[in-house]
């Protein structure tokens, strides 16, 4: 299994990949999200810019879990939602450039 995050909590280890990687491995996982990476390069000290990412997405009902990589941040989606999701953060991105 190739994992794209870990994180160790009092009750277990939570992985974060692929399903079909979770397959036949006797682990147990919750499916039907999505991952998208953001294209900005931001600074984990950055305040406010998840903020508005959960925010946009908020508004459009749509549920968010994010995390914050060195180079991009991630966020997680509902699979039946992401191409929504998609266009909420692009018009986030557009509304942010013109100001």
């Amino acid at each position: 299994m190739e994992p794209v995050g870990t994180f160790r909590e009092e009750e277990g280890l939570t992985v974060i990949g692929p399903a079909a990687q979770f397959a036949g491995t006797g682990i147990e996982h919750v499916g039907g999200w999505a991952m998208i990476s953001l294209e900005v390069q931001s600074s984990l000290a950055a305040v406010g810019m998840m903020a508005a990412i959960a925010q946009a997405l908020a508004d459009e009902d749509i549920s968010v879990n994010a995390v914050a990589g060195f180079h991009h941040d991630r966020v997680f989606v509902q699979w039946e939602r992401r191409h929504e999701a998609v266009k909420a953060l692009d018009r986030l991105s557009e509304a942010a450039a013109s100001a």
